[in-house]
């Protein structure tokens, strides 16, 4: 599984992240990219444990102090 592209607020969308995760795409039987809106934490949790390797192509903001409060940055979910 390739997530990537999410465009949030202050973050903008990672430079090439479309082409990186389609090339990742060709080296894999189950090609399942996943990119910009439809990268949710909610997407990710019921999908995630299909895969074996998982490569996220976003911004991610790390707090040192408090680990728990690091993050990977994911579209909203919709309901």
């Amino acid at each position: 599984m390739a997530l990537g592209g999410v465009q949030l607020g202050e973050y903008s969308k990672l430079p090439g992240t479309a082409m990186e995760l389609e090339q990742l795409s060709q080296f894999y039987s189950d090609n399942n990219c996943i990119y910009e809106e439809d990268l949710t934490e909610s997407y990710f949790k019921e999908n995630a444990f299909n895969y074996t390797i998982i490569h996220v192509a976003t911004h991610g903001v790390m707090n040192k102090f408090k680990p728990a409060n690091s993050y990977i940055l994911m579209s909203p979910t919709t309901t």
